[in-house]
């Protein structure tokens, strides 16, 4: 799956105030997630960025195809089906869609526990950053090494001002060139931009599951309820006809328990 993103490697574009926001721009970066109890041990998977009219929205293309099958499964349990099914989905590390508004200096952050979809709000990591004048090549790009200490970590980027968009993986942004690499400094979590074509990006398109009947929260409330529903995954997922052990609950629960923000 995704083969066309295994190899490191992307095409130098010559970008020129031409460029607007208006026309779609997907970036797609790996993403690699090391145990803090075996480092030797790493989780990969993949996401992409597409920035278009002055906003972006950030998400894992594991994620994309999860909803698209619980779209169905939902379905089928409004139609009455007893037991309904989920064949096909993938492990995901980052289940939410983040939506930066540049003009508003606010992200939307959508993510659901279990058939609840929640949404809540941050401010843009804007006049956070510290840019050295450490300078290092990145696939041809000369890029440019910030830090930013933030969800209770230090990260490193590098960011290339000849790909003039003030975006990167997550909810990073605010720098005056594309984030092409982002790293906690302990190295747990590390994001490398390995794909774009100007010439061939996609619209996002909205998954209906994700953006239905979606409840405001403060931030807080929600990684309490996410927390709680964890906790929970054995007896939730029975509800659902879906058969699952206590090993592999407790694997869920303590992968749930490993984020990237740390707060």
């Amino acid at each position: 799956m995704y083969k066309f993103l295994i190899f490191l490697l992307f095409p130098i574009f010559l970008f020129s105030q031409e460029v607007k926001e208006s026309k779609p721009m997907s970036f797609y970066y790996q993403f690699r997630y090391y145990s803090k109890i075996n480092p030797s041990k790493f989780f990969q998977e993949y996401f992409v960025l597409n920035i278009e009219d002055g906003k972006s929205v950030f998400h894992s293309l594991n994620q994309r195809k999860n909803d698209s099958i619980t779209d169905v499964a939902l379905h089928e349990s409004d139609l009455g089906h007893t037991r309904i099914s989920f064949v096909g989905q993938t492990k995901t590390f980052i289940t939410s869609y983040v939506f930066k508004k540049y003009k508003e200096n606010r992200m939307e952050i959508i993510d659901n526990i279990g058939k609840d979809n929640f949404q809540y709000s941050e401010e843009l990591l804007r006049n956070r950053w510290k840019i050295s004048e450490e300078k290092k090549e990145i696939q041809g790009y000369a890029c440019q090494k910030a830090t930013v200490t933030s969800y209770g970590r230090t990260f490193v980027a590098w960011f290339a001002p000849q790909i003039p968009f003030h975006d990167g993986p997550y909810k990073f942004s605010g720098l005056p060139g594309l984030i092409l690499e982002l790293e906690d400094t302990e190295k747990r979590f590390a994001f490398a931009l390995v794909k774009f074509d100007p010439k061939n990006s996609e619209t996002f398109t909205y998954p209906k599951y994700k953006m239905s009947k979606l409840k405001s929260v403060e931030k807080k409330l929600f990684l309490e309820a996410q927390k709680n529903y964890a906790e929970n995954i054995l007896s939730r997922a029975r509800s659902f006809g879906i058969e699952m052990d206590e090993n592999k609950a407790r694997e869920i629960r303590n992968r749930k328990r490993e984020t990237i923000e740390n707060e």
